[in-house]
């Protein structure tokens, strides 16, 4: 709503200026912006490639990746376009990565989480109010997954709406609850369900996998929606990192999260994989400076030892 408005005003402000855009830089055409760029001393080893790539790939977009490369508004001597269309597509497949890992913490947190609290409380004890700390944010949580089932076309959802009169057992109503919801509903289960589900899951302190949880969902919409993890700190939410790790991780860096993701998959064959392709993301895009990723030279060590 608040954007909403904004704009709306933008628009109201715009009338009353006789439609003034002397605020707004002038539309350029994709073969100008390209000499924008040649002009800032960027090298153009193909123009046809490079007009292709603008054409697709918004040239706002493709200019964040050139910050490290140049300073006001000058590129660094040698520096092309395709170093910066590099630095694109490795941002582009370090998203894969986060949805790959934090999809499989998603669906192995989901089931545990159902299965531990229905085993407790029963198939529909994720609908007492007294299973839970704060009995607003629960209710905030069921109306969040009542639209959640309402919207669903999955086959189970619809199966339950029609041959189970809308009654849905916690193992089902998890399944469409995104990732975000499910981080909330734990936050809001009852202490000595936390400590316990914590300790079993994956042997973390819960006010960790709480914050981890929380900040895996971060990340995950940041890689949803395309967002750009190089050279960016993401401060939406205070990542909590262990004593002994907190003077070599940058917990505002990609880094720190791929940390709470490793920490949180459930067996070591997972999280040699998350390693390995990592490891294979930066020798594939060798122009890449993994600091701007947060990710310290002994990177592999770290995620081993802390």
């Amino acid at each position: 709503m608040r954007n909403r408005a904004s704009i709306l005003f933008l628009k109201v402000e715009i009338m009353k200026l006789g439609k003034d855009l002397s605020q707004v830089k002038e539309f350029r055409t994709c073969a100008q912006q390209l000499e924008i760029l040649k002009g800032r001393g960027l090298i153009v080893n193909d123009e046809k490639q490079a007009l292709e790539i603008l054409k697709h790939k918004n040239y706002y977009r493709l200019s964040a990746y050139s910050l490290t490369l140049r300073k006001n508004n000058k590129f660094y001597q040698g520096i092309t376009f395709d170093n910066i269309y590099e630095l694109y597509r490795l941002d582009n497949d370090f998203r894969k990565l986060v949805l790959k890992y934090s999809s499989i913490i998603e669906v192995s947190f989901k089931s545990f989480l159902s299965h531990y609290h229905s085993e407790l409380y029963g198939p529909l004890g994720y609908l007492d109010e007294n299973n839970f700390e704060d009995k607003a944010f629960f209710n905030d949580t069921i109306m969040s997954l009542e639209k959640e089932i309402a919207r669903a076309s999955d086959v189970f959802i619809h199966h339950h709406k029609i041959n189970k009169n809308y009654t849905f057992p916690f193992w089902v109503a998890i399944e469409v609850l995104p990732f975000g919801e499910m981080s909330k509903m734990f936050k809001n289960l009852l202490a000595k369900d936390k400590n316990k589900i914590s300790k079993e899951y994956v042997k973390v302190d819960r006010l960790y996998l709480e914050n981890w949880l929380q900040a895996i969902s971060v990340v995950r919409n940041i890689a949803a929606h395309n967002g750009r993890f190089y050279n960016r700190k993401i401060k939406a939410v205070s990542l909590k990192l262990p004593k002994n790790a907190i003077d070599v991780i940058d917990n505002e860096k990609a880094f720190a999260f791929i940390f709470a993701i490793h920490k949180l998959l459930y067996n070591e064959n997972l999280k040699y994989n998350l390693i390995n392709d990592f490891d294979a993301l930066f020798k594939k895009y060798t122009f890449a400076k993994i600091e701007h990723l947060g990710f310290p030279v002994n990177w592999e060590k770290i995620l081993n030892s802390y």
